[in-house]
């Protein structure tokens, strides 16, 4: 079925098609008569995402791909269930508390249907006079409970003013364009409960926007705190390890320890060099004076009063060397100088003793040269206290080297491992100041403002109920439309022309109307134009063939009352009204009733009956159904037009198939095709011997009657099979 069809329906059943959804429409408009209106609450959000101002605006840069998101993330907020469900438990804790309506929060029948709702029991469950928010704690505790409890309906039934569905069915949250401004909207059946459940829901969100945006801050400030920790901890840990290593090695700075017993070493190197060659010196001069002094010096040398004098100023001589190398006070030095100071006198008046008046070998006087000799020994004496000083110093030296040498990696390595963490801590501590910041600036940041408070509705709209009929119509012109479509295509009857070639496999040669409703006339004209159509392919055929007159034209059906005798009558007085001699064969049990339009053409017609005999299949030619005709015989006719009887009630005689020079099949648009009508027209198809079988469709309803196939020729039909359905032309009804 295509569009022109189903517009032909549409126009025939047009009165029916519109009644329907009239009436519905009506009677939905009487039953909405007492339908409350729809109240329209809006209030209008100022969110400043992108154009409000914070501790860190002059440190950011607007992304409007980030605001966007944002914006979207709000509208989200606003519309899910979760808010929409602390909403409604927050509304009806408030409607609860109610001892009689107010205008102004719940009217008087939404009091009522409260009233009915909720029981007492559950009333004193869950009621805390005078706190709402208590009277929201219990209920939220009482619907955290498994099964189902008193207000399960109120709170979950997608009809109730309290349930997440009931609101988000009824709330509109939008963006306003590219602004920073969010509308809300919102529809019930009470003035006051809409403007209240807008006051409510700008209150929870404000309260979950700011726990979601503080929550993301808190986290990341939570989570650098514990970083810090960590690395304030190890940070502490690697100090306290460099400190403990520094304490067990006597380490206060080891670079200037280093440096600074390098430098000492180096001066002292230097001085006891110098020391060094003093002490020869001094030497070299106590042998040269000795052996001026011979004997005497000997005995100096081995005098026991004068040897511990020496011992006591050497050892003197090594105090003083070793407070002046360790740079001891001066109150220590003088102390030291003044004792080798009085030990050396000693020594000299030991010296003195022991020489007299004289004169040496060289003619020196003795005095003078028992004096040089004793400053020469004092002196070497001294040296020799020194250069032991230094040596221990150098020893000393060297010992702190071989301490310090292998010290250095290690203090190295744990002053990196200070370092290292000391970085890390204070990249850790950085970004807890950022997140810290970032905190306040999102506590400091202005709330999303109410710039338009909603407000109390003061009329009613009745657009639902407009739409609530204008739907109820327009879904019963769909639903007749759909019933119409689908019941003219799940009809099983042959209805068209080309459904008829479909199943048949015929090739139609005309399509007759059915001869019913306002448009008769219309429709004899229909028929008249498909009874000359049927004439030119029957003319068109015989044209092709070259058999002798008479022709032979078989008109046949399946089944009984298919129409046959009416288009053969009609098909003959065409012919015969044209002065083509024309008989007409048919069965007795038939009966020739003609019309207006094949009365006159009809009595030209030589109509002859014939009785149907168990013997009728073996008829081998037409002429023997002639019989008991004198005047005129079969030879005098142009076109024998021969109607046999239903093909399901009487055998197919073959020989008579065989002779036809046209056969034409008629069937019923409004039979159904069985396969016993198949069957009986194929083997109808093998009795013609290939000969021409033609279809004619009858009574068709013209609004089914589209097109009309173009009938084959003996040629064409020579190249295709019988049940080929051939290529069809469009026939216009008018």
């Amino acid at each position: 079925m295509n569009i022109a069809t189903l517009l032909r329906l549409l126009k025939r059943n047009l009165i029916w098609l519109l009644a329907l959804p009239l009436v519905t429409a009506v009677t939905v408009y009487l039953l909405t008569t007492d339908m409350s209106g729809q109240y329209e609450s809006n209030a209008t959000l100022y969110t400043g995402l992108a154009s409000g101002y914070s501790i860190r605006s002059d440190e950011r840069k607007v992304d409007f791909y980030a605001v966007a998101n944002s914006l979207d993330n709000i509208v989200t907020t606003l519309a899910s269930p979760k808010t929409a469900a602390k909403v409604g438990r927050r509304l009806l804790a408030r409607h609860l508390l109610l001892k009689k309506p107010d205008p102004a929060i719940l009217g008087e029948k939404g009091f009522k249907a409260l009233q009915e709702s909720v029981t007492d029991s559950v009333r004193m469950l869950v009621v805390v006079p005078g706190s709402e928010d208590s009277t929201t704690a219990r209920i939220d505790q009482l619907m955290s409970r498994p099964g189902v409890n008193g207000l399960t309906d109120l709170l979950s039934s997608a009809t109730s003013r309290y349930s997440p569905d009931g609101i988000t069915e009824n709330l509109i949250a939008k963006r306003e364009n590219m602004s920073d401004i969010i509308s809300l909207k919102y529809k019930a059946d009470d003035p006051a409960v809409t403007q209240q459940t807008l006051n409510v829901l700008l209150d929870v969100f404000a309260d979950r926007y700011m726990d979601n945006k503080t929550a993301e801050t808190r986290s990341v400030v939570r989570f650098y705190e514990n970083k810090t920790r960590e690395a304030a901890a190890k940070l502490q840990a690697a100090e306290a390890q460099l400190q403990s290593f520094g304490a067990g090695n006597d380490i206060i700075n080891f670079d200037e320890q280093a440096r600074t017993t390098a430098a000492g070493r180096s001066q002292l190197e230097m001085e006891y060099q110098r020391e060094l060659m003093n002490n020869r010196g001094a030497k070299a001069g106590v042998a040269s004076l000795e052996k001026r002094m011979k004997d005497r010096a000997n005995y100096l040398t081995t005098s026991n009063e004068l040897r511990v004098k020496r011992d006591e100023l050497s050892a003197a001589q090594v105090q003083l060397a070793n407070a002046e190398v360790m740079g001891r006070d001066a109150k220590t030095l003088d102390a030291l100088r003044s004792r080798v100071t009085r030990l050396t006198t000693d020594v000299q008046a030991v010296v003195q003793k022991y020489y007299g008046e004289g004169s040496s070998s060289d003619a020196m006087p003795q005095e003078s040269l028992t004096n040089e000799w004793l400053g020469k020994v004092l002196a070497a004496d001294e040296s020799a206290a020194r250069l032991e000083v230094f040596e221990k110093r150098l020893r000393e030296y060297d010992a702190s080297f071989k301490k310090l040498a292998p010290l250095g990696p290690q203090l190295t390595h744990l002053s990196r491992e200070v370092q290292v963490a000391e970085e890390e801590y204070k990249a850790v501590l950085n970004g807890l100041n950022k997140a810290k910041l970032e905190q306040k600036s999102v506590e400091m940041a202005s709330p999303i403002n109410s710039i338009d408070r909603p407000d109390f509705p003061q009329k009613a709209s009745n657009v639902t109920r407009w739409l609530i009929i204008a739907g109820s119509f327009m879904v019963m012109l769909f639903l007749g439309i759909f019933v119409l479509a689908l019941r003219t295509w799940m009809n099983n009857r042959l209805q068209n022309p080309s459904r008829t070639e479909q199943i048949t496999g015929l090739s139609l040669a005309a399509a007759f109307p059915l001869m019913q409703g306002r448009f008769v006339n219309r429709l004899k004209s229909v028929k008249h134009s498909m009874v000359e159509q049927l004439r030119s392919a029957i003319v068109v055929e015989l044209s092709q063939q070259s058999r002798p007159q008479p022709y032979l034209i078989t008109i046949l059906s399946t089944r009984p009352a298919q129409g046959k005798t009416w288009v053969g009558t009609a098909l003959s007085a065409k012919f015969a009204a044209a002065g083509h001699r024309v008989a007409y064969l048919y069965p007795e049990t038939s009966v020739l009733t003609p019309d207006a339009t094949t009365s006159a053409g009809l009595s030209r017609v030589q109509a002859i009956s014939y009785p149907v005999q168990d013997d009728f299949v073996d008829t081998q030619r037409a002429e023997v159904l002639f019989d008991g005709q004198t005047d005129p015989v079969p030879t005098d006719y142009d076109y024998i037009f021969l109607e046999l009887p239903s093909l399901m009630e009487t055998a197919i005689p073959a020989h008579l198939a065989a002779q036809s020079n046209v056969s034409l099949v008629v069937v019923d648009a409004q039979a159904v095709w069985t396969k016993t009508d198949q069957s009986l027209a194929d083997l109808y198809r093998r009795a013609s011997q290939r000969g021409c079988v033609l279809g004619v469709l009858n009574r068709v309803d013209m609004v089914l009657m589209d097109a009309m196939p173009q009938p084959e020729t003996s040629g064409q039909r020579l190249a295709l099979p019988a049940s080929t359905t051939p290529a069809t032309a469009v026939v216009k009804s008018v």
